[in-house]
């Protein structure tokens, strides 16, 4: 089963749904089923958004909304069926301040692909995107400067 993670702003223009979409129904076309996405912006939203309208169409594939914390309160990232959601092993002992590096770190680890929407090259997402180079992982960049 191959798999893909998302990163991106927090700060993403909506208008890369579309350009989502259609990437999201190519790569389940080239074999990947199963997605690890965040909930922590609006990039993330727009890939929550996407895979839910892609599992309607491919009822084969998964995706799981990766925690970083134990949710305290709703959210509106958070399904009520909490089997979409994933909480990595031992990331309750990593200090807050780390908790979303940590997660994204164990997301590209997972992943086989990744698809982001990186604009400047500081920031949670730029470093996650530049770790997962390093890892040898495809990236594919959704930003259009």
């Amino acid at each position: 089963m191959k798999s893909c993670c998302f990163f991106g702003h927090r700060d993403t223009p909506s208008c890369v749904g579309a350009a989502l979409d259609d990437l999201l129904s190519n790569l389940v076309a080239q074999g990947v089923t199963c997605f690890y996405v965040g909930c922590e912006g609006a990039f993330d939203a727009l890939v929550l958004c996407a895979l839910k309208k892609l599992q309607k169409r491919f009822p084969h594939i998964v995706y799981r909304i990766v925690l970083a914390y134990i949710p305290v309160k709703t959210s509106p990232f958070l399904p009520e069926d909490a089997s979409c959601t994933l909480f990595p092993e031992g990331i309750e002992n990593v200090p807050p301040k780390y908790a979303v590096l940590r997660r994204n770190d164990w997301m590209v680890a997972h992943a086989d692909v990744v698809v982001c929407y990186v604009s400047r090259q500081w920031g949670g997402a730029a470093q996650s995107v530049s770790k997962a180079c390093r890892q040898g992982k495809p990236i594919l960049n959704l930003f259009r400067p």
